[in-house]
């Protein structure tokens, strides 16, 4: 165990972020600061492109959403299907009540740092398509029934990142660049139809 490991339970907060941020961090001193009780330090951890997979499968473990959407959106399951399943049948409610955000960072989209740099989230790439479903249906379709989601600027966001997202279902696409009223929307899914092979 490195002198590092040994001492994550003296550092200071600043020290903590300080080493979670580091890419190089060895996997001993990642899984200490993922058993560690400061949160902001785990977070940072959840996002760096280093993260050992014990530190990750520990994070993925603390009970709650935060970090398993973090650790989703950061790319760190890419691959592993199974785990964006469990998480949305998990806690989709729950994302979807409290921090929207999470929801769209996790599954659909977005921009943030990840493992290659600062740019589109790597993450929502992997999240399997009927999951994509159920959010347009639920995110788009049922608050536009209601009548309350018409102009509303979440519901023409998260249109936008399933229609920019390349799992999404063509069906999906199809209706979307028939019969969007938004033209700006219906744009984009014509363009998506164009490159569809």
């Amino acid at each position: 165990m490195s002198q590092l490991a040994r001492n994550v339970h003296r550092m200071e907060n600043a020290e903590l972020i300080g080493l979670a941020k580091n890419r190089f961090l060895d996997s001993a001193t990642q899984l200490k600061i993922a058993e560690h009780r400061y949160r902001r330090a785990k977070w940072y951890l959840a996002e760096n492109p280093g993260l050992c997979i014990e530190a990750r499968d520990h994070l993925w473990s603390l009970r709650g959403y935060t970090f398993k959407t973090e650790l989703l959106s950061a790319g760190h399951y890419a691959g592993q299907p199974e785990y964006y399943r469990e998480l949305y049948k998990e806690y989709s409610s729950a994302i979807r009540e409290r921090s929207r955000w999470r929801m769209f960072r996790a599954f659909i989209g977005g921009n943030g740092w990840s493992r290659t740099g600062y740019g589109p989230l790597p993450g929502p790439l992997g999240t399997p398509p009927e999951i994509l479903e159920d959010i347009y249906e639920k995110d788009v379709l049922r608050p536009r029934a209601e009548g309350t989601g018409t102009d509303d600027w979440h519901v023409r966001g998260t249109l936008r990142g399933l229609l920019e997202n390349p799992n999404l279902p063509t069906d999906i696409v199809v209706k979307v660049s028939a019969s969007e009223a938004d033209e700006q929307l219906r744009n984009i899914a014509l363009r998506r139809l164009g490159t569809l092979k």
